[in-house]
């Protein structure tokens, strides 16, 4: 998959509620995961998933979608996100 003349994997797509969400790699920015909701709501970008080489994972949801996303939300996320980014890399 690309996205203009970034090539992008994506590694995995989960529900959180009545949110889902998808994770992918940027071939530029391959230490970081970012997330897209894709529903409810036109598919946007959310936030980001980095430091992940610790295996924990640092969740940053951009401003505009912070309100929604809890801290037990974003613990979720990574949950779910970063072992299948490790597996992408080990892999």
């Amino acid at each position: 998959m690309t996205t203009g003349t970034d090539p992008i994997t994506k590694i995995g797509t989960e529900v959180y509620g009545v949110r889902a969400v998808s994770g992918y790699i940027r071939s530029t920015a391959p230490d970081t995961v970012v997330l897209r909701q894709l529903y409810p709501g036109k598919p946007t970008d959310i936030g980001v998933i980095e430091a992940i080489a610790s295996g924990t994972g640092e969740v940053t949801i951009h401003s505009a979608h912070c309100d929604a996303w809890t801290d037990h939300d974003r613990a979720a996320l990574a949950a779910f996100f970063v072992p299948r980014y490790l597996e992408r890399s080990d892999g």
